[in-house]
């Protein structure tokens, strides 16, 4: 005796696609229950609000008559999230990194580029993922960002972030 006969069916009495029919209407309804039950929030520890400061640094930017940026000031991300309120300001003479023939690199002053290196104080979110300034906007280090403030919109790079004791 065989197990599926000529008709496609199952010792005689069940059909393999009636079967296969079966399981695709479990699998969807199994897939329906598991997402009509919620998502589950994985745990995240968060500081209510900290205090921090970071140090940014807006790069190769031309000279022009009035200084893009003010001692306390404002400074807000691209969408339009508080990052903070400029504390101080250093300006040095821009520079760029040129390769060498033997593969070294060497720092070529640039006349009419400035670099800006701000200190920014906010309030943001410390999570395990790191700060959160205005409890959404990511400031990692390392990491470039397009920041605006009165006289300026445009990239920097976020040098460092630390927590405000």
């Amino acid at each position: 005796m065989k197990i599926i006969d000529n008709n496609g069916k199952i010792f005689g009495k069940v059909s393999v696609i009636d079967i296969v029919i079966v399981l695709c209407v479990l699998f969807i309804a199994v897939i329906f229950v598991m997402n009509s039950q919620g998502k589950v929030d994985l745990p995240v520890s968060v500081d209510s609000t900290v205090e921090y400061t970071t140090l940014l640094k807006a790069y190769n930017m031309n000279e022009t008559a009035v200084e893009p940026f003010k001692v306390g000031e404002n400074v807000y991300s691209n969408s339009g999230e508080l990052i903070g309120k400029i504390t101080n300001i250093e300006a040095k003479q821009g520079y760029t990194k040129e390769k060498l023939q033997d593969g070294t690199y060497v720092d070529l002053l640039s006349p009419e580029y400035t670099d800006f290196y701000l200190t920014v104080e906010g309030n943001g979110t410390l999570t395990d993922k790191g700060y959160k300034a205005s409890g959404s906007f990511s400031i990692v280090p390392n990491d470039t960002i397009k920041i605006a403030s009165k006289l300026y919109y445009g990239n920097v790079v976020v040098l460092s972030v630390e927590k405000t004791i």
